[in-house]
This record gives structure tokens, sequence and C-alpha cells, in this order.
């Protein structure tokens, strides 16, 4: 595609300071024709930018599909479902293309100029441009195919990263523990429809742990109305969703709960081995077990409006391990509950 090698000259003209007017010269990169096909008709279906300038995706093919990552290193770990897929230069190009891969932060100096500009459309011999090549200027990533036994359906492509990211912890930045590590992983693969992924994946990939509490605490917070409303609506049965009946209740009557009491609502009916579980955290912080609700709500709001200097917390890193485990699987038991009124 043209337009991957405008991108790699106007970087050696802007960056390194190259210039040369073959630059403007039709280019290509080298394919038969099964991979034009594949260049062509590879559709992509999802993706997201998971830490700066690094992408993950959902590609299909005919009735295949194919998630993709960036990754300087192997991957050691993945989902039992993935399996590494010896890819072709249509496909390949297509990624490059699609999900906008940057440009190799190691590239040696001079690399585009050198190996780029001297062969173009014309010259003799010109077939394209080696696919081995281009790749070298790009950052890296790697390919998987997706089997059938897959059962993510939704936000695939956040989800199935946020399971390689618990599985590979080099890529993280705070000291998760295995445990709690093995608890966003099964959240991702077998977790409800419903759960705001993406909240899941910025606390896991925070830089601090306050930051990755807050993550989790927003998917309990928007619960907050679900925990009243439920009943009413199973109760009246009116003749819509139940996310549209939500949003008519607070735009027509102005309500929204007091987040301390609904919050005490959701701990007071969370299953017992949970609620003992969170409970039995706060009495070995605290020294008691009561006001469980007022204890996380106080150290949301610590945590959210008050300054920098105020918030500092006294919780060591195994104590926030467990906070942030205890307050995945309460969110996740939730969920379940409402999963289908609110997928």
């Amino acid at each position: 595609m043209t337009c991957l090698f405008d991108k790699l000259f106007i970087y050696a003209w802007e960056i390194e300071g190259f210039w040369d007017d073959n630059y403007f010269e039709p280019r290509w990169i080298y394919g038969d024709q099964t991979e034009s096909k594949w260049l062509t008709e590879t559709k992509f279906l999802d993706s997201l930018s998971y830490l700066p300038g690094k992408k993950a995706g959902i590609a299909s093919f005919e009735d295949k599909d194919f998630y993709i990552i960036a990754s300087k290193r192997t991957l050691a770990d993945y989902p039992y479902f993935l399996q590494p897929y010896k890819s072709n230069a249509g496909l390949l190009t297509a990624i490059l293309y699609e999900l906008e891969i940057p440009i190799n932060s190691g590239i040696q100096h001079g690399y585009i100029d050198n190996n780029l500009s001297v062969e173009f459309k014309g010259m003799p011999g010109y077939k394209g441009h080696s696919l081995e090549i281009i790749m070298k200027a790009f950052e890296s990533f790697e390919v998987f195919s997706i089997g059938n036994d897959c059962r993510i359906e939704e936000n695939k492509a956040g989800r199935i990263t946020g399971s390689i990211i618990a599985k590979n912890p080099e890529y993280l930045t705070l000291q998760f523990d295995k445990e709690t590590l093995d608890e966003f992983d099964n959240t991702f693969l077998y977790g409800p429809k419903a759960i705001p992924y993406d909240n899941l994946l910025s606390s896991l990939l925070s830089t601090t742990f306050k930051h990755s509490f807050i993550e989790l605490y927003q998917c309990l917070e928007s619960l907050y109305q679900v925990v009243y409303i439920d009943k009413l609506y199973k109760s009246i049965k009116p003749n819509t969703t139940f996310l549209d009946f939500l949003q008519e209740v607070e735009k027509n009557l102005s309500w929204r709960p007091i987040g301390l009491n609904a919050l005490d609502r959701i701990l007071s009916d969370t299953p017992t081995h949970l609620y003992q579980e969170l409970q039995g955290l706060k009495k070995k912080i605290t020294g008691s077990g009561d006001k469980l609700a007022q204890w996380i709500y106080n150290h949301r709001n610590r945590l959210v409006h008050l300054k920098p200097i105020q918030n500092k917390s006294s919780l060591e890193v195994k104590e926030w391990n467990a906070v942030v485990r205890d307050i995945l699987r309460i969110s996740k038991y939730w969920f379940h509950e409402f999963d289908d009124l609110l997928a």
C-alpha cells in the first residue's frame, strides 16, 4: 500500500533529515494472487490501544478470525483457544495499515532511505518490495488464529488482550500477585458480558494501586441504580429495555441513589463467602470488621476527592492485592446476576 511507504518516507524526512525525489515514485509490497486476495478481503472487526503506541485487534478472512497484538517479545503464555499463525504478506500488510502499526522506535538511522527508496516502479526487474524489509521498519506484533472453542463474543479484542496481559506480567507496572492475576485472567475469559471490561483492563494496566482500585470501584458504581430498580422493572414489565428504563427514571425523576446506601445494599446482598472475605481483610487492616461499606466508600472518596498529599494510602502491596481481588470478585458476581438485564 502506497500510504505505508508515504508514512516511512515522511519519517525519513522529518525525523532523520533524509530526502530523495524518488520518494514520490510508485512502490508496493510484493505478493502473489492468493496474498493479494488476503489483502483486499481481510476485514478488521475490532481494535484497541491498550498502551501508548501498542495496539491489538481482531481480523477476519473468509470464515477464520485472527487476533493481533503488538509485542516486542514472543508471548510466553496466551489463552487456550489461540494458536500462533504463520501469516502471509497480504494479511501482514493489511495489519500494518489497518492497525496503524507505528514505526520501529529502534530503527537504524538511514534504514528507510537506504533500503526502501532505491527501488520503485519502472526499474528493471522491480516486482515489489520484500515484506521482510518493510516489517523491519515497523514495531513487531504477533498474529494468532482464534479457535472455535473461544467463548468470547462481545469486546473480543479487549478481553483477549486482558487475558494475555494477566498471563504475561512483564507488561505490568504494579506488583500483582498470582492469585490476583489469575482472577483477572478468569474474568476476562469467562466473565459476564455486561461487566465494563475497559475498566478491568485499565485497572490491570494502572501505574498505581489507587487508580487500579478506582477503575474497579467504578464497576460497582455502575450498579448503584440497578440494585434499586431491577425488582420494579420486573414487577411492572414495561415495554422497553431495562437500560432504557433506567435512563427514563433518571431523566424524568432526576433520581440517583446515595452512593454509600447503594454500596451498602450491594455488599449486604453479596454472598456470605465474598462478604466475609472482604470483611476479614478490613478487620486485619483496621482491627474491626464493622461498617464495611463505609470503609470502602471512604477509601474511594479519599482517593478521588482529596489532595495528593492527603490521599496517601497506608496499604501494603499484599493488602492492595487483596482489596483489588475482592472488589473484582464481588463485581463479577453482581454482573453475572444482572447479565441478562444489562447485556
